[in-house]
């Protein structure tokens, strides 16, 4: 059952988290899961992305990690965006706009 109450829109997208590289994987207007080896001890975080040569940075909090797989090296992790910029939100209007 989807917990979710906004849609979110599948997208492939290298991002920073506190710095380290990731993938992001999924967006919504509240949040987005990115997949990475590297998992934040601190649920604060700093995600940071370039959008037509603009660098974004937003704020967030990690909701949720998933469990450790012996195949893989990368974990995915929920992140709530607490704070965005204008860029953000034209950003994500743009892929939302897209995938419709």
């Amino acid at each position: 059952m989807e917990r979710r109450k906004e849609k979110r829109f599948e997208i492939q997208k290298i991002v920073k988290v506190n710095n380290e590289p990731c993938i992001m994987v999924d967006i919504s207007r509240s949040g987005m899961k990115v997949s990475t080896d590297k998992v934040p001890r601190l649920p604060s975080v700093v995600i940071t992305l370039v959008v037509n040569n603009k660098i974004i940075k937003i704020e967030g909090v990690i909701r949720w990690k998933s469990e450790e797989n012996p195949l893989s090296n990368l974990r995915d992790i929920g992140i709530s965006i607490q704070k965005a910029s204008e860029e953000y939100y034209k950003f994500f209007n743009k892929i939302s706009k897209n995938s419709a």
